[in-house]
């Protein structure tokens, strides 16, 4: 940025850092018309919408990491084997065109074994659903599932497992060791009265409390917030609230959902069509980059191999992870910034939130009957001319860099530019970076330290706090 801030005629700086809010039609027409003559500017353009390819998927890659991670197993490491198997999952192509059914179902199942061989049944099985979902007629994604199974001593779903794997399974040695395997497990079949049922989500129950009261407060160190006259009981929801837009920071990205921003499990998901952003489940995935995980139709072949019973139950497994998004209306967050570089690695946040914040706005308009010829601005403050000359233009930059980015989905690119002007103004008044404190309820007073705060027999400390994204709020 700083290369095409020197590339700038002054006098366009002079009429930039003097603006007001009145008169960004004028100055952000005179930055597009000088920018659009510049090579360093359509190079940056080009790499973030795609040009450079700095984010793609490769095949060829999968099958390096796949390499190593079958070398790992082979020698007992299970533990690198699974980072390797990630990875290789992370750079295979999954897009409807592009995806090899066999390569990425071949990829989950051996992540799937050496979650099994680590001892995470729970992991394993999930792997190989996603397995069967995307490529059914593996006999080894059905064959580990069932030990997966088996080892939670669900034997009713080891033995189906079991047997669907059998038809399957084409070598004799194979078949041999899977009928020994159900045999082993059919006196098990009549004492599984009370297992899980593994197709079933496990959903997360809150409930408001009715009797809750809270109200708001200020403190000179930490401004507004809400505390409670009573005492609330642990892992209740007191209050929850949709943001605007939300971006995960650096420190976090490899660690934590960039949907919904918890920790990702040991078997993290992907983009299908870049590298970069981790899912921890399929219902994060669809949200952020709206669409289903593949299903395969490779299975009906099957059906006349199989019982009734057992063709029930693999269909219900392969439309497991099949479902519909439940938002299907909203635009995921992360479509427009896939295939070219990853915009949260290259554009600041506010600058991202408010790519994010403008395409949901765009999409609302779209389901409500068609784009407007004008673009709407959020009923924020701003402060847009208090801003300091130097941050004036930067923000000019930011927003015509946006507005060419998103130029497909903007009614008009020159009217654009002073939007994205406001809007990013806003986000940097209204966006709060939300952060993990620890936290001490009990603490003893007798070594109570300036760097523990009270309010009533309430410790929080102010210190090690993580910051793992910020959101766009709404007032």
């Amino acid at each position: 940025m700083e290369t095409l801030k020197s590339l700038l005629p002054d006098d366009l700086k002079l009429l930039i850092g003097q603006s007001t809010s009145e008169n960004l039609d004028l100055t952000c027409s005179s930055l597009m018309k000088s920018c659009q003559l510049l090579p360093q500017f359509q190079r940056v353009i080009g790499q973030l919408t795609g040009g450079a390819a700095l984010c793609r998927k490769s095949k060829e890659s999968a099958l390096d990491w796949k390499k190593k991670g079958n070398e790992c197993f082979s020698e007992g490491d299970y533990a690198k084997a699974l980072t390797f198997y990630s990875k290789a999952l992370r750079y295979a192509p999954m897009d409807m065109d592009g995806m090899d059914d066999k390569l990425v179902g071949t990829l989950y199942v051996n992540r799937a074994s050496a979650l099994y061989k680590i001892g995470l049944f729970e992991e394993c099985i999930r792997d190989c659903a996603r397995a069967i979902t995307i490529y059914p007629v593996y006999s080894k994604a059905w064959y580990r599932r069932g030990k997966a199974n088996a080892s939670l001593q669900r034997h009713e779903s080891a033995i189906c497992d079991l047997q669907i794997s059998l038809f399957m399974e084409g070598s004799v040695s194979g078949k041999n060791q899977i009928k020994e395997d159900i045999q082993l497990l059919l006196p098990h079949r009549s004492k599984a009265t009370n297992e899980s049922d593994y197709t079933k989500k496990n959903e997360k129950l809150h409930a408001v409390l009715a009797d809750t009261k809270l109200h708001c407060v200020t403190t000179p160190d930490k401004g507004r917030g809400m505390v409670s006259s009573n005492d609330i009981p642990a892992a209740s929801l007191i209050h929850t609230e949709e943001p605007l837009a939300t971006i995960i920071t650096k420190s976090c990205r490899e660690t934590h959902c960039h949907f919904c921003f918890n920790e990702v499990p040991t078997d993290p998901l992907f983009c299908r069509s870049c590298t970069i952003p981790l899912y921890c489940s399929e219902h994060c995935l669809e949200q952020a980059v709206g669409c289903n995980f593949v299903r395969s139709n490779d299975f009906s072949n099957f059906q006349n191999n199989l019982s009734v019973e057992l063709w029930k139950y693999a269909t219900e497994s392969i439309s497991l992870y099949h479902s519909a998004r439940e938002n299907g209306g909203d635009l995921p967050e992360h479509t427009h910034e896939c295939g070219g570089a990853h915009w949260p690695a290259v554009l600041p946040p506010d600058v991202v939130l408010a790519g994010r914040v403008m395409m949901k706005s765009i999409e609302k308009r779209k389901l409500s009957g068609g784009l407007d010829k004008n673009i709407e601005t959020l009923d924020f403050s701003y402060s847009y001319n208090k801003i300091p000359p130097d941050h004036k233009l930067e923000m000019h930059l930011y927003a015509l860099v946006l507005a060419c980015c998103l130029r497909h989905y903007l009614p008009s690119l020159e009217t654009s530019i002073s939007k994205f002007v406001l809007l990013i103004s806003q986000i940097k008044v209204n966006s709060m970076a939300v952060v993990h404190m620890k936290s001490s309820d009990e603490p003893d007073l007798s070594k109570k330290s300036s760097d523990l705060s009270a309010i009533g027999n309430a410790f929080t400390s102010t210190v090690e706090q993580v910051c793992f994204f910020f959101s766009s709020v709404t007032f």
